[in-house]
Order: C-alpha cells, then sequence, then structure tokens
C-alpha cells in the first residue's frame, strides 16, 4: 500500500508531467492502483488551473502565432500579444493540427451575448499561412 506522503509526491510529479504536455493517458501506473489514481487527480487538477495566457503562449512550440477570441469557428476578435497578460486560460484542447483552444473568463465577459466563447490559439504554417 503507497504511504499517503508518497501519493503527494505523485500529484505533484503528474503536475509537472501535464506542464510538459504529458496527455491524461500517459499515466505510469495501473488503474486500480492508488497511485495511478493520485496521478490522475494530479494530472486533472494541473489541467483545471487558471494560467495566464502570455504563460500558456510561451509553452507553444512555434513562435509566429494568431489569437482569436472566438464561437465555433467564427473569429470575434484578434488578441494582440500586448495584451496575452490580461488574459487567463484553461483547459487546453486541440482544435486542429495547427491550432489549440482555451476556456477564458475574460473572453467570455467581452462577448456575453455569445455562446461557447473561447480563445484560439493557431500556430503559423510551413508557407507563413495561418490555418
Amino acid at each position: 500500500m503507497a504511504s499517503d506522503s508518497l501519493l503527494d509526491e505523485i500529484r505533484l510529479m503528474a503536475k509537472a508531467d501535464h506542464a510538459y504536455r504529458m496527455p491524461r493517458e500517459a499515466n505510469p501506473y495501473g488503474v486500480d492502483d492508488p497511485r495511478g489514481t493520485a496521478w490522475l487527480a494530479g494530472w486533472q487538477e494541473e489541467d483545471d488551473r487558471i494560467h495566464r495566457l502570455d504563460e500558456e503562449v510561451a509553452k507553444l512550440p512555434q513562435f509566429r502565432i494568431l489569437v482569436e477570441i472566438v464561437t465555433g469557428e467564427t473569429a470575434l476578435a484578434t488578441v494582440d500579444r500586448d495584451d496575452f497578460a490580461a488574459y487567463t486560460v484553461s483547459n487546453m484542447r486541440v482544435t486542429n493540427v495547427r491550432a489549440v483552444s482555451y476556456e477564458s473568463a475574460e473572453a467570455r465577459a467581452r462577448f456575453p451575448e455569445r455562446g461557447d466563447v473561447r480563445i484560439r490559439v493557431t500556430y503559423e504554417g510551413q508557407g507563413g499561412m495561418f490555418a
């Protein structure tokens, strides 16, 4: 049986794993193992944590990006790099091969009349064009 201090360390390890963009499926422990449950709890805690947009963008592999506030596929506004720190984000989701989206309270507040408002970050493609 794993000790509470070991499980706490595993939860912290999972937070770091999440920061390195390891997916939920990277859990190194079995599903019926308390260590696996602790790892998933730590990973989920980090996934749910609110981050500043400028911190998140710094983790992305490409330098040139387009940041937009969107609802579905419709762009509502572009976010300038100077304004990244004004947004907090959580729950990153892959949109397509060159884009991710985040939930953002500040983006939703800008467009309260719209549903499912998110921030979408699109990486520049090979030919210099955005997706």
